[in-house]
């Protein structure tokens, strides 16, 4: 299983899953900082835009949650 974002790089010495570890840690540390989060939200043009980035903010908090919980998302 892949990360949120897949890694499409390999390395001979460096598992995938590391790989997805550090791709996913980030993402976390670069769209949960304030200033990006509140940002995002000003840059809103339409309703459609809106629901675009509630939805996408939504399935990316949830991966986030399986990942906590579960160690790997739902397949």
């Amino acid at each position: 299983g892949g990360g949120e974002q897949k890694g499409v790089v390999e390395y001979p010495y460096i598992s995938q899953e590391k790989i997805n570890y550090y791709v996913d840690s980030g993402l976390k540390k670069f769209y949960f900082r304030p200033g990006y989060m509140i940002n995002f939200l000003l840059d809103t043009h339409s309703p459609a835009d809106l629901y675009r980035k509630i939805r996408g903010a939504y399935n990316f908090i949830n991966y986030n949650i399986e990942m906590f919980f579960n160690g790997k998302p739902r397949s």
